[in-house]
């Protein structure tokens, strides 16, 4: 297997640690096809100073790199958060125009649209898997599958990126969506999420996955070994991977 487009990473400008020039030149130099900067959005911690006019500025940065690489697709994208239990997205809808890809994921430093949403996603999760009290288990399933189903409704996805990882929900009904919506699903490199039991499990659907190095520095920049590890042993099918030849 090798790795021909790395479509999760972040740069300065949001959580990582290296300028979007050294994320393009370090993917270049590992000979790379592909990459998608993605960063976080607007709800998340580490992105909560960021806004249309930031985002405007990196996406002129970005386009001013290309035409050093021109023969590498480089996209600029979104990590946008689940923002509510009904399915909202935080990046607000006139802003949307600016992102060649958006990806979605569940994040632990995020916040929410409002107080419900609050509770019903991140306090059942502390309380079910930080707290360990089973009793909330099936709720913070059920309102983490309501709010991810609700946000493949509303918009057009990507992928959804490290699924299962902390934010646990129905992956065989979100999966089943995900085949009927063309959004993909992330093998996280770097989280070691979806798990090869995960992946067993929806490997059978028509839906498709990626390997996503999720690199905040260049050195992780292309990092696929544990994601390699996890298709291997979930025997997934690698016509089914949309960056792996």
């Amino acid at each position: 297997m090798k790795l021909t487009a790395d479509i999760h990473l972040h740069t300065d400008y949001s959580h990582g640690l290296n300028t979007v020039e050294d994320m393009i030149k370090a993917a270049h130099n590992k000979g790379l096809k592909e990459i998608h900067i993605t960063e976080h959005s607007y709800a998340h911690y580490y992105a909560r100073k960021l806004n249309r006019e930031k985002y405007r500025q990196l996406k002129a940065r970005i386009d001013a790199v290309k035409e050093q690489y021109p023969d590498m697709k480089i996209l600029f994208g979104a990590e946008a958060n689940v923002y509510s239990v009904q399915g909202d997205i935080d990046i607000k809808p006139q802003d949307m125009d600016l992102f060649e890809v958006v990806n979605v994921g569940f994040h632990v430093m995020c916040g929410m649209k409002n107080l419900s949403s609050y509770f019903k996603i991140h306090l059942l999760y502390v309380l079910a898997y930080k707290c360990k009290l089973k009793c909330f288990e099936k709720a913070s399933v059920r309102y983490c599958t309501q709010a991810i189903l609700g946000v493949l409704d509303r918009y057009k996805i990507n992928m959804i990126t490290h699924p299962m990882s902390n934010y646990r929900f129905d992956l065989v009904t979100v999966a089943e969506k995900c085949a009927r919506t063309g959004t993909i699903l992330e093998i996280n490199n770097s989280r070691g999420k979806l798990n090869a039991q995960e992946v067993e499990s929806v490997k059978h659907l028509d839906v498709r996955f990626a390997v996503g190095s999720d690199a905040h520095k260049t050195e992780n920049v292309g990092r696929c070994e544990t994601a390699f590890e996890i298709i291997k042993k979930s025997g997934l099918d690698l016509n089914k991977l949309v960056n792996v030849e």
